[in-house]
């Protein structure tokens, strides 16, 4: 339980030592936004999207290993392949680098659209694929 709550406490440090654009903006200063990270493909993207090329852009929207969604399918469609129990809430949330709280509502809304489905095993929730994903 104790490494629970610590890679809880770990999650915003996770997001202060993310790395920041960088591109010149109209007012002088450097970019700060915060550039995407995709779990899977273990990089980060260039730069944030609104500095993106076009084409790039576009290559980024279509590939669903950079959104938050595909990343999730990805984690515990993995688990399935390799044999693994159906991973719990805060191991999704860890293996994307992202906060539990946010893990759990990406997760909640595929339960929704019935691409994800649940069991519940006293307060822990395991998350498989759904039959829309299969």
């Amino acid at each position: 339980m104790t490494s629970n709550l610590a890679a809880d406490l770990a999650m915003p440090a996770l997001r202060a030592n993310r790395p920041r654009c960088g591109y010149e903006s109209r007012a002088g200063g450097a970019c700060k936004g915060i550039v995407r990270y995709s779990a899977p493909l273990r990089r980060y993207a260039s730069s944030c999207r609104q500095h993106m090329p076009i084409e790039a852009r576009v290559v980024f929207d279509r590939d669903p290993l950079w959104s938050q969604v595909g990343q999730v399918i990805w984690v515990i469609r993995e688990a399935e392949q390799n044999h693994l129990p159906p991973p719990r809430t805060i191991e999704v949330a860890n293996a994307m680098r992202i906060h539990q709280t946010r893990a759990s509502e990406l997760l909640n809304d595929l339960l929704r659209l019935h691409r994800v489905s649940a069991t519940k095993k006293g307060r822990q929730v395991t998350w498989s694929l759904g039959p829309a994903e299969r």
